[in-house]
């Protein structure tokens, strides 16, 4: 029976550890290889942004929030604020 088991072991057509072991080193370089692509992949999708920013509209309840705090300029234009001037001074 020993001699059974160890034939399966070694057998080149039931597999044998090497086999085995070389199958699972592929496999693990193949998904080297692919995380490596899908991140170089994502890191040149990255470097192309442009900037957003937000609008007065949205911007209000934060302002009328921190009214005390707001920079010079801002408590300045106080309610006289209006988009193009909040635009200038936030870009």
């Amino acid at each position: 029976m020993l001699m059974s088991i160890e034939s399966e072991r070694t057998s080149p057509l039931g597999g044998s550890d090497k086999n085995t072991l070389a199958i699972h080193s592929i496999r693990r370089a193949i998904v080297c290889l692919l995380l490596v692509a899908g991140a170089l992949q994502a890191k040149g999708r990255c470097q192309h942004w442009s900037p957003e920013f937000i609008s007065l509209e949205a911007a209000k309840p934060v302002l009328q929030g921190m009214a005390g705090s707001l920079p010079s300029e801002l408590k300045a234009a106080g309610s006289q604020l209006d988009s193009q001037a909040w635009s200038a001074w936030v870009q």
